[in-house]
């Protein structure tokens, strides 16, 4: 529900009509932003409404048919450019006298025209390859558009990011807390233990040490080394007794 930005088109054309007569929310309200300023939003052609943008340093858009803008949007003084998708789809058509004889032979032809890619070698002609505007012009606008547009996709992967760490933390800490109520060992030495496990892999070292008699203790620096030795026994039989869903 911006409102720095006003937005209008050709009055009485075929867009404005499109907006009149739609059924969707959004493009209902639109039209009835538009109405309350038709003496500033609307105009009587495309050239006034283009015009219009190129003047009103980045405070005005202008509805066009999409022919239309990609053809402005080749020509100088190149400052202006397409954004979005299309609202709407429609085609040309050449019109003739009803009951005309030249009205079948007009639709084969322009069927056949287009189905051999003649008519998109016409507009890549006219279009592109006779552009009045430097790729660099066009790639520096596409550029801005692109970066403009992917920022809130990274602020939302940078935020899922640090949501499943705050959700992965949470779980370590609730099942180490489990654990050390269950086990009747303090919760400082079960994180300490459960720290190792994930960075070392205690649990399968330890496995191998349980099958052959062997516990070693990882903490042989510490001073209650007895103690400690104990606790990660005690911690590794339970384990290898969990169900294998659970580890």
């Amino acid at each position: 529900k911006q409102q720095e930005i006003k937005y209008g088109s050709v009055r009485n054309g075929t867009t404005s009509a499109f907006f009149e007569k739609s059924n969707v929310t959004v493009f209902q309200h639109m039209w009835a932003v538009m109405q309350r300023s038709s003496s500033e939003v609307f105009f009587t052609s495309n050239d006034e409404g283009v015009a219009k943008v190129r003047s009103s340093k980045g405070k005005y858009a202008f509805f066009i048919e999409s022919t239309k803008n990609e053809y402005v949007n080749e020509r100088r003084p190149c400052d202006t450019m397409k954004v979005g998708s299309d609202l709407d789809s429609k085609g040309y058509g050449i019109a003739t006298r009803l009951g005309s004889d030249l009205s079948e032979a007009i639709d084969i032809i322009v069927t056949s025209l287009r189905e051999s890619g003649f008519m998109d070698k016409l507009k890549q002609r006219w279009w592109y390859e006779r552009s009045e505007c430097s790729l660099t012009a066009k790639d520096k606008r596409f550029s801005e558009l692109s970066l403009s547009s992917v920022t809130g996709l990274f602020y939302i992967f940078l935020f899922g990011i640090i949501l499943s760490c705050v959700i992965a933390f949470s779980e370590f800490l609730i099942t180490a807390k489990a654990e050390s109520e269950k086990l009747q060992i303090s919760f400082r030495e079960i994180l300490r233990i459960k720290m190792i496990e994930n960075m070392v892999g205690i649990t399968i070292s330890a496995q191998k040490q349980v099958e052959f008699g062997r516990i070693e203790n990882d903490f042989h620096d510490h001073p209650n080394h007895d103690e400690q030795n104990e606790i990660i026994e005690q911690y590794t039989e339970y384990q290898l007794q969990k169900p294998q869903s659970d580890v």
